[in-house]
């Protein structure tokens, strides 16, 4: 994501965008632009790293960091998917929805 945005729809992509949860649903390591949405939602709890799109340095520097420490980079990809597994999926995501529409007799959303 470019780190400075004037559209509206730029500026409030965190979550939006299917890409970051496809790879890390696929066991990918990615790297997310170092925004504070960006870092709250993904680099804080441990998912990723972020770094400064505009920066070939820094960009060099996550990436070098990830590949010097393969044991991290295993961990934060089980706990990304762990996180899609149990709460950032369609099935968790609606089922307040479904409960309220429904009532008593929820219909399962296994995945």
């Amino acid at each position: 994501m470019p780190p400075c945005s004037n559209n509206i729809n730029m500026q409030h992509m965190t979550g939006a965008s299917n890409k970051a949860f496809d790879y890390m649903a696929a066991g990918l390591e990615l790297l997310v632009s170092d925004l504070p949405d960006w870092h709250d939602m993904f680099v804080a709890p441990g998912y990723t790293l972020a770094c400064d799109p505009r920066s070939a340095h820094s960009i060099r520097s996550a990436l070098g960091w990830l590949i010097d420490h393969p044991e991290a980079l295993k961990k934060m990809a089980a706990d990304a998917r762990a996180k899609i597994s149990a709460e950032w999926n369609y099935g968790s995501a609606f089922a307040p929805v479904l409960d309220s529409l429904l009532g008593e007799n929820p219909i399962s959303m296994e995945l």
